[in-house]
């Protein structure tokens, strides 16, 4: 609690110290209605009517409403997307994008402002390290986009844009309190002037969790710099660090969960195994710098080079392991956007270089792995505006991946098979702000140095194959007056050499074919001026179309899930909302047989109440209102005949102040 006080001051005194910053605030200007604009779907900004594919973007606003602790709570709300949360303390969720079930995390491409999240090996995404109080906004595009951003893209990619440093002084602080002795604080501030700007963010996060031994404790600062020193040249440089200490309460069976669903697992003396110490301590560095040159006539020119260092010590199961992971990235990439003939034409020409060096000690096991993974690809996209409001789009990427994978006494060199990407779509705006579209493409992604490691063992698996994906879209989004709004998209695809651990060899496989089809609908309703309406549902079909498990659905997929609400306000500064939360039956992880009964679905409640006043807003939030029990993961273990729960929160409520200035 002192820490957390202490970043709240800092937040304070951060606000205190812009007063010689400060300058007279203008005069307010005129509400205009702009473009929506969106960077994941071309890496540079373009009007979403202008993109034939689905792009969801949530804004600062949407974002504080959610009552979200992170990136993953605020996209449940989807109809095209999925969370699991394994650990109910909201530092091991996994997204599931297009249907692919326990190994999806490694199938979306996860970026920060184009940096790339996605750990080269079977961890999550370390969510922990974003923090939302520095989120502008959410670009989410939905299916395959392997051309602008190679391996993992085949569900769909989710870019974070953090604040961005604007003229004179801004910034706000929050202090909220909650269920299971939950605690955050958070503070940010903007600084420019001129030519130069900074914004500069701390957070601090800790909870006691839901269930026994799941207590966990997050700090973060993020600290983005611009400077423009001409007005067709802009530096850029970022600071993201992160520190998250976690305790892993592990599965419950199904007897131990009906006696205590709040209990941790419990040791196993027979096997030697007491967890009583189970936890992770991760820590994390991100620096980014980069330059944009906009050279008129001669086009953009973006240079980003990046540096992530991770750190990370864990026990579970009693087991202690040790990894640090390095990884360095160049991404240059250049715009052209000039006419062809008579035709609106813009070409992106890019490239991607990564380095990763990986070293695991698994110290009670004997292991000790030293892995490199290179990869370098290069890639073209070009949009042609063939009508005023008609675009075509075509792209393709070239990708070559190769890994040293080395085990104490081991070595091995793998090179990837060199692999292409490509897509083609057509986007027809018959509306302001909307459009029809359609687009086939192709994807892959390469193993990850896990999967390639017989863990059990240290051996190497040199017979696995990289994943290749085929794609086909098609859909429409209609804005009506700024009453009605409507995303619609339905889609196919099939996946070759989809990559699943199978429980008895120990080991990764290769799936032969699988198959992925269904759609998604986004809708809101502007009743009056105050009155909205909103809702999405996702219906997915995944299965396996060959080999063993032919026709069988992929476990942990669930065929529908969808969310409803209304929001109501602002009235005399008062806003309220309250949604329902559906997620249907599903595979028990492991069951590709399909011989089991279905995980349960489950229905829970949220509501959100804010009163704004002048520069203050007080804030509530309830989550799960009616205490549904559920698990979003749960597994069947064939060696012992056995199943693993993950049991998530019931009632969880939340009460906070935040001021702006």
């Amino acid at each position: 609690m002192k820490k957390a006080l202490v970043f709240l001051m800092m937040g304070v005194f951060l606000a205190g110290t812009t007063a010689a910053w400060a300058q007279e605030e203008p005069a307010q200007a005129e509400e205009v209605m702009m473009d929506e604009v969106v960077v994941t779907a071309t890496r540079f900004e373009r009007e979403t009517e202008k993109v034939p594919a689905k792009v969801t973007i949530i804004d600062r606003e949407d974002i504080e409403k959610s009552g979200a602790h992170n990136v993953p709570e605020v996209l449940r709300n989807l109809g095209g997307v999925h969370v699991r949360d394994m650990d109910g303390n909201r530092m091991n969720q996994t997204l599931d994008m297009g249907g692919f079930g326990e190994g999806s995390q490694h199938r979306t491409a996860v970026l920060i402002n184009g940096r790339r999240l996605n750990p080269v090996d079977l961890s999550n995404v370390r969510w922990s390290t974003i923090s939302l109080d520095m989120v502008e906004r959410i670009e989410v595009m939905h299916g395959g986009n392997a051309v602008l951003y190679g391996d993992n893209a085949m569900g769909g990619v989710i870019n974070i844009i953090t604040r961005r440093p604007e003229e004179g002084v801004q910034g706000d602080v929050e202090a909220s309190v909650g269920s299971f002795d939950t605690f955050g604080t958070r503070a940010a501030v903007n600084m420019g002037r001129d030519r130069f700007g900074m914004v500069v963010g701390v957070n601090h996060y800790q909870s006691d969790g839901y269930r026994d031994r799941s207590e966990v404790e997050n700090y973060g600062l993020f600290t983005r710099l611009e400077a423009d020193p001409t007005d067709a040249l802009r530096i850029y440089g970022e600071v993201d660090a992160n520190k998250a200490e976690y305790e892993i309460p592990g599965a419950l069976t199904r007897q131990q969960k009906r006696d205590d669903r709040k209990q941790a697992q419990p040791d196993d003396p027979a096997w030697g195994i007491f967890r009583e110490d189970d936890k992770t301590n991760d820590q994390d560095l991100a620096l980014s710098f980069g330059l944009e040159s906009d050279v008129s006539e001669y086009g953009i020119l973006d240079m980003q080079f990046t540096y992530h260092q991770q750190d990370r010590e864990r026990t579970m199961d009693g087991l202690y392991s040790e990894f640090d992971i390095n990884t360095w990235g160049f991404t240059p990439k250049y715009i052209l956007d000039r006419p062809l003939g008579k035709m609106d034409n813009r070409l992106t020409l890019g490239l991607d270089f990564y380095r990763t060096e990986y070293d695991a000690d698994f110290v009670d096991m004997g292991n000790e792995f030293d892995h490199v993974q290179r990869s370098w690809s290069g890639y073209l996209q070009n949009e042609l505006e063939l009508l005023d409001n008609l675009v075509l789009n075509l792209g393709a990427r070239y990708q070559d991946t190769d890994y040293r994978l080395k085990k104490k006494g081991l070595s091995r060199e793998t090179t990837g098979d060199p692999e292409w990407a490509w897509n083609a779509g057509l986007a027809y705006s018959f509306w302001e702000h909307s459009k029809i579209y359609a687009r086939a493409y192709q994807a892959f992604r390469y193993p990850l140095v896990d999967e390639y490691m017989i863990l059990s063992t240290g051996d190497v698996n040199m017979d696995l194959e990289h994943e290749t994906q085929q794609g086909y879209e098609a859909g429409v989004g209609w804005d009506f007056r700024n009453v009605l709004q409507l995303d619609l998209r339905g889609f196919y695809f099939t996946v070759d050499d989809e990559i699943v651990y199978d429980n008895i060899k120990e080991m990764n496989i290769n799936l032969n074919e699988t198959e992925h089809k269904g759609g998604d609908l986004d809708i809101t309703y502007k009743v009056m001026d105050k009155v909205r309406l909103f809702a999405s549902v996702g219906y997915i079909d995944a299965k396996i179309t060959s080999g063993d498990h032919d026709g069988h659905t992929i476990p942990l997929v669930p065929e529908w899930k969808g969310h409803a609400g209304v929001e109501l306000g602002r009235f005399n500064g008062i806003l309220f909302g309250l949604q329902s939360n559906y997620v249907g039956e599903r595979y028990y992880g492991n069951d590709y047989d399909n011989v089991l009964d279905k995980m349960s679905s489950y229905n829970t409640w949220d509501a959100y109440l804010s009163y704004k006043r002048n520069q203050w807003e007080f804030f509530g939030h309830a989550k799960n209102l009616f205490g549904e029990t559920y698990s979003d993961e749960a597994f069947y273990n064939e060696w012992d005949d056995r199943y693993s729960y993950y049991p998530q929160p019931e009632e969880e409520y939340m009460v906070g102040v935040r001021y702006k200035f």
